[in-house]
Parts: C-alpha cells; sequence; structure tokens
C-alpha cells in the first residue's frame, strides 16, 4: 500500500476517537446529572483531552494549508474554544435536584399531617429480604400500637448507590401509607422491587390472623 493511500485510511480514526467520546458521554452524563459521585469529574477529563486534540488537529490543519497567518490569534482562538465547549459540557452534566429528596419532603410533611392510616399489624420487630440488582437487600419494620413507626434495611448489592438512591423515597412512602405497596423509583428498578418485596414479607409476618 502507497504511504498516501495509507495516510488517508488513518484519517478515519479521527471518527473513531469521536465515537469513543461520544460514548462516554452517553453513559456518564446521565449518571452525572443523577448525582453520582466522580463521573463529573470524569466528563471534565475526558472533555478537556478529546476537544483539546480536537482543537489542534484543527489548528495544525490549518497552519498546514496556510489558511491562517496569525499563529497567535489562532492560539487564542482554540484555546478559547476548548475552555467554552468544556465548561459547557461540563455544565450540562451537573447533578440535576435529587427527585428523592423533593419527594421526601412532600411525603413528610403528610405524615406530619398525620395522614397516616391505621393499620392492623402486631407489635414487634420483623425482618425480611429479597434479592436485588446482584444481592440480598434486607428490610427491617418496626411496629408499634399496630403502626409501622420505623423501616431500616442493609444491601448486599456490589454498587449500593442504587440502593440509597430508592429507599430515601420508598422508606418514607411507606411510612405515610403503612402498606409496601408503591412504586418503584425511576433509575434504581431492581433496588426499589427488592425493598417492596422484603418490606412485602416483613409485613404479612406482622399482620394479625
Amino acid at each position: 500500500m502507497k504511504p498516501k493511500r495509507w495516510k488517508r485510511i488513518q484519517r478515519f480514526a479521527y471518527l473513531f476517537y469521536a465515537m469513543i467520546y461520544l460514548h462516554v458521554l452517553v453513559l456518564c452524563i446521565p449518571l452525572a446529572q443523577q448525582g453520582r459521585e466522580g463521573y463529573l469529574m470524569r466528563i471534565f477529563v475526558y472533555s478537556g483531552v478529546f476537544i483539546s486534540y480536537g482543537i489542534c488537529r484543527i489548528r495544525k490543519w490549518l497552519l498546514l494549508k496556510g489558511r491562517l497567518l496569525e499563529k497567535k490569534a489562532l492560539n487564542r482562538a482554540c484555546a478559547g474554544i476548548t475552555v467554552i465547549l468544556v465548561g459547557f459540557i461540563t455544565a450540562f452534566s451537573k447533578p440535576e435536584k435529587m427527585q428523592a429528596k423533593e419527594v421526601k419532603k412532600d411525603i413528610q410533611n403528610d405524615v406530619n399531617q398525620e395522614t397516616v392510616p391505621l393499620s392492623a399489624y402486631k407489635d414487634g420487630t420483623y425482618t425480611a429480604s429479597a434479592f436485588g440488582y446482584d444481592g440480598d437487600v434486607e428490610i427491617t419494620i418496626v411496629i408499634e400500637n399496630g403502626r409501622i413507626t420505623k423501616i431500616s434495611g442493609t444491601s448486599g448489592e456490589s454498587d449500593t448507590w442504587y440502593y440509597e438512591t430508592a429507599k430515601e423515597v420508598l422508606f418514607q412512602q411507606i411510612l405515610m401509607n403503612q402498606n409496601s405497596e408503591t412504586d418503584a423509583v425511576s433509575g434504581a428498578t431492581y433496588s426499589s422491587k427488592a425493598i417492596i418485596g422484603a418490606a412485602e414479607k416483613a409485613l404479612e409476618e406482622a399482620k394479625e390472623k
């Protein structure tokens, strides 16, 4: 193969690099917006590396073609564009207001207004478990005076972030509803189903015969 043809073929590598960067953004941005630790920094670093490389390649091409003769102006323009693009993508990826916290606040207000229905459970502490994404989730429910007064739990899943996100909403809903009939939290479906399933088992045991 002639060197010129090989060089043309090599240029397709730039498309591959761009696809890698897009792949990283597609994976990391949703997690960063959910507040996952470390993902915002990953986006910042990857954006800095890939965008800087792309701008430098464009700069080199312009200089070789003689399209722009003022090198200092070109350098300033490239640096400015890099900073703007990296800053924009990083700002776009910042965590949104956590839905779990907002729902928790609303539910807590309802609980404070004494809208919790009465239940028919036997007093005591009940523990049950259910399988989550890749491990068991154990839930403990405390019943006092026939009502759910406390709920706690632990997760044996490899990534407990999903469990922590789900429990912020589900624990409060279970306390408010006085049962396990609640919807799963979006983005943490497996952990949510495990919490709901374990709570249902515990409450079945606590029901008065």
